[in-house]
């Protein structure tokens, strides 16, 4: 047998190492798809019920989502309901004229029977004549229920908007 050089040992150890590169991407591939957890479709297709409900302005159809349990339903401590900083919610933006939204990209933490749904929502509505676009932030708390994902409580913030005179 001949001495085997050096460009011949990494060739061989190249060709060695390369079924256990595949198999590492192959199994981490794997670890990393997009297969939804348990439940994620679900509350997708909640998401997406409850929106279309708000663009349809159906303020009914949107409250039919939410358990009504007096434990999640509180308002703002120390506002009066219906007082300026009562908290906003889903089935208020019923009443936009034209409301319409760019599809959201829902970011869900399922926890057994409840889970965790934040997405950002850019939407638009006219007020006046004029088209208006603007986004919100939303959070969801959901549980799982013998009818299927209800909403236990939402929570709407929206990022505070520069003004052109404010620059410092």
């Amino acid at each position: 047998m001949g001495r085997r050089t050096t460009s011949h040992r990494n060739a061989i150890r190249g060709a060695l190492a390369m079924p256990a590169l595949v198999l590492a991407i192959g199994l981490a591939a794997g670890s990393c798809s997009l297969k939804p957890e348990p439940g994620e479709e679900e509350i997708v297709r909640l998401v997406v019920d409850v929106l279309h409900a708000v663009k349809a302005g159906d303020a009914e159809r949107v409250e039919a989502f939410f358990t009504h349990d007096p434990r999640y339903e509180g308002s703002v401590p120390g506002v009066d309901p219906g007082a300026d900083g009562e908290r906003v919610r889903l089935s208020q933006f019923c009443s936009a004229p034209e409301f319409d939204y760019d599809e959201p990209w829902p970011q869900i933490a399922v926890l057994r029977h409840r889970a965790v749904v934040t997405f950002n929502l850019v939407y638009r509505f006219r007020l006046r004549q004029e088209l208006i676009e603007r986004k919100m932030k939303v959070t969801l708390f959901v549980e799982r229920r013998p009818e299927g994902w209800r909403i236990l409580r939402d929570n709407i913030s929206f990022p505070s908007e520069s003004h052109p005179d404010s620059s410092s």
